[in-house]
């Protein structure tokens, strides 16, 4: 019974990832913290992370801070520590979407706008305002 149950519930986790989307796939633990693996380049505010995997997290959950950490796959290495605004998730944003992305013209690197790591609410990121 163990054996099938644990069966069911790795083919649930691999078709959730499956159907998650093609620009990047994702896993969240109760933690806030989501393995995030983006199939080309993406921005966040100051830097781009080029193809791979990548640990997104919430530093301190618990205080409700503001402060997202971006690292790569192993931990070893932080990419992105910065600020961010607490936002709701789009009405109508399925629940296996874990970011959006901001629109740019064609061979530009798109920015990472939000990040939802599970629930209704996310984290905005914040970039300078351009002139």
């Amino acid at each position: 019974m163990t054996t099938r149950t644990s069966l069911a519930t790795a083919f649930a986790l691999a078709l959730g990832l499956a159907i998650s989307g093609a620009s990047a796939h994702a896993w969240t633990d109760a933690n806030r913290t989501t393995l995030l693996t983006f199939s080309g380049p993406v921005g966040l505010p100051g830097m781009t992370l080029g193809t791979g995997t990548y640990v997104f997290d919430v530093l301190n959950p618990q205080s409700g801070a503001d402060v997202v950490r971006v690292r790569s796959k192993d931990q070893k290495h932080t990419y992105f520590l910065g600020m961010t605004n607490h936002v709701d998730r789009p009405a109508g944003m399925k629940t296996d979407s874990f970011i959006t992305l901001g629109e740019v013209s064609r061979g530009s690197v798109p920015p990472i706008v939000a990040w939802y790591p599970g629930g209704a609410d996310g984290r905005q990121f914040l970039y300078p305002r351009t002139r």
